[in-house]
């Protein structure tokens, strides 16, 4: 048994327990059984996680994730953490403390770690059993503190629904915009994105409203949709995202996960930093003439948006050679061949 834990909510993001929910689902392909750890009050993970038929053993709320640790089950042998969130980086020694106290009671625990300055490298932290850093130009870090460390974009932890997508066919003028921030969009880009381009009249713009947005957020998207009927499509209640990436020419979108489910689908973007330790992360991503990055989102007036969006809209061969590369890039079969490393490495056999 593989147990998981992972923190999301509107602050942070969704996105570390789509992941982790993914790579669930791709240990249980290889016959391991897994679990989710859930502290009381997280309704919104255990319901999400029961949507995707994944096993919740709910937690005592408590104030440390050190204190967990001795109401963890028994009969554990590795734990997968998808931790290492804006919030937990800014308190690293609380972190540090909890991987001590898992190291104690004899858990191996697989991290999923950020890469350059959202890593985590606390020296007093214990040697871990696995880091994984599933990003493209991971490889370009330092070894982490662990005896197994598994790097780089092929790792990209992905739904099985972006293996192997088929090339798109570029149009030689871009018109179809999507407007994708993740399922909480903390930051209010997209409201901010959509006022960039409230005066276009050249643009259909299909906006994802995720999940987890709040009614402020909604209620300021529909405002701003309300004042040019007909250009802006609303979507909520989206579980999957593939349709609109294949109906979008060019995806405007954050430095997570989207950026790489856009290159798996051949959907050129241009795409922002959310912090500023994705800086050096996003420009690798971006050198890969998968998407233009504009840089960290706090810094981007109205018209950094538009200006990148209409000088892409035109240039037909940029577009299909970032169509292009991405593809080559993110093959979207990473989840896979992760838990195949996972199962691997805690059962000393290869797998085919």
């Amino acid at each position: 048994m593989i147990f998981f834990r992972c923190e999301a909510s509107n602050a942070i993001g969704f996105g570390h327990l789509k992941r982790c929910a993914i790579l669930a689902k791709a240990l249980n392909q290889v016959g391991e059984a897994v679990s989710f750890l859930v502290p009381e009050g997280g309704e919104r993970m255990q319901a999400f996680l029961a949507d995707q038929a994944l096993p919740v053993i709910t937690l005592p709320a408590l104030s440390s994730l050190a204190e967990e640790v001795s109401y963890y089950p028994g009969e554990g042998r590795a734990i997968v953490l998808d931790l290492f969130h804006a919030l937990n980086r800014d308190r690293p020694e609380a972190l540090s403390r909890y991987l001590k106290q898992l190291d104690r009671a004899g858990w191996q625990v697989v991290f999923i770690d950020g890469m350059f300055g959202e890593a985590f490298r606390q020296e007093d932290s214990p040697c871990l059993a696995v880091c994984v850093q599933p990003y493209v130009g991971a490889e370009l870090d330092t070894w982490p503190k662990s005896r197994y460390w598994i790097r780089g974009g092929a790792y990209a932890v992905m739904d099985t629904v972006y293996k192997n997508r088929p090339s798109r066919r570029i149009r030689e003028k871009a018109e179809n915009v999507l407007i994708t921030f993740g399922g909480a969009d903390p930051q209010g880009l997209t409201p901010f994105v959509m006022r960039a381009f409230s005066g276009r009249v050249d643009f259909h713009f299909r906006v994802i409203v995720g999940p987890f947005f709040s009614d402020a957020h909604r209620q300021e998207i529909a405002s701003i949709a309300g004042t040019a009927p007909g250009r802006y499509e609303l979507c909520s209640g989206v579980t999957d995202l593939v349709p609109h990436y294949d109906w979008a020419d060019i995806a405007l979108g954050g430095s997570g996960l989207s950026r790489y489910e856009f290159a798996a689908c051949g959907l050129p973007s241009i795409f922002t930093s959310i912090y500023a330790e994705h800086m050096v992360s996003s420009d690798i991503f971006a050198e890969k003439g998968t998407g233009v990055h504009l840089g960290l989102y706090s810094e981007l007036d109205a018209g950094a948006w538009r200006n990148a969006l209409c000088e892409l809209a035109l240039s037909y061969g940029e577009l299909s050679e970032m169509s292009r590369r991405g593809q080559a890039l993110i093959d979207g079969c990473g989840a896979e061949r992760l838990a195949g490393e996972i199962f691997r490495i805690f059962n000393g056999t290869q797998i085919h």
